[in-house]
């Protein structure tokens, strides 16, 4: 994963790496670099558990927790301003019908877009990191006695 990832922070020079973020000993929390700007990005925590045998890595994607926020900001003063208009609404006429579709229809929009890009970028990133993990070649271990096994 090393190989690929590049330190967070600062500018975005260009770079060759595919990921930038943290690396530790028990894991990673790394997004994709990509040459254009995507609120949406999913942010990927890896964590490595020992199993007997090797390894496991747990793979959890999230949105960034500022776009998370501000997204949540969003849609709750979308869905709250059309609810707002629709209980002070005393006469309904044909004239509010377009109103009506557009005020019902931004949380739904809202919600269209926010999981379509992260949908897309999660499936990109995690057929990328299956392809990483699987090229992971096991080390000859030299040192253990056949005999012990």
């Amino acid at each position: 994963m090393q190989g690929v990832t590049r330190p967070r922070g600062g500018s975005r020079p260009q770079t060759s790496r595919e990921f930038s973020g943290t690396i530790t000993t028990d894991g990673f929390v790394v997004s994709r670099t990509i040459p254009y700007r995507n609120s949406f990005l999913p942010v990927i925590v890896g964590r490595l558990e020992w199993v007997p045998g090797g390894t496991r890595v747990r793979i959890t994607m999230r949105p960034a927790w500022h776009m998370l926020a501000f997204w949540i900001i969003w849609m709750t003063g979308v869905t709250v301003g059309a609810f707002t208009f629709l209980t002070q609404v005393q006469d309904v006429q044909r004239k509010l019908a377009p109103m009506l579709i557009i005020l019902l229809g931004l949380p739904v929009f809202g919600y269209t877009i926010a999981t379509t890009a992260f949908g897309q970028d999660a499936r990109q990133a995690k057929h990328r990191l299956a392809d990483l993990l699987s090229e992971v070649r096991r080390p000859p271990n030299e040192a253990v006695d056949p005999r012990v096994l």
